[in-house]
């Protein structure tokens, strides 16, 4: 762990002038690593993720919902919506 970097259950809110990011979870080396909630909101975008990422990057099984009302539901593969999961409408890749 190199001084300053976060590791364990933490909280990060970041601040500029388009917005705030705020995210709560796992930390390893300073970056999400493990079950984490991230709010996103800008002049731009606005969102939110609960579930898993793996060194920063959306991974496993997490729940991303989107100010257009879109909800990516399901597997995570580095950033990478690929499975809907508890759906009939399934889509993605990959052998089942």
């Amino acid at each position: 762990n190199q001084k300053g970097q976060e590791e364990g259950a933490g909280r990060q809110i970041l601040r500029d002038s388009d917005g705030i990011f705020i995210s709560e979870g796992q930390f390893k080396s300073g970056v999400l690593n493990g079950y984490a909630r991230i709010i996103c909101s800008t002049s731009s975008e606005e969102s939110h993720y609960v579930g898993y990422l793996k060194l920063g990057s959306y991974h496993g099984y997490g729940k991303a919902v989107y100010k257009s009302g879109e909800v990516e539901d399901g597997q995570w593969d580095v950033n990478e919506f690929i499975f809907e999961c508890f759906n009939s409408k399934s889509r993605g890749f990959g052998v089942l």
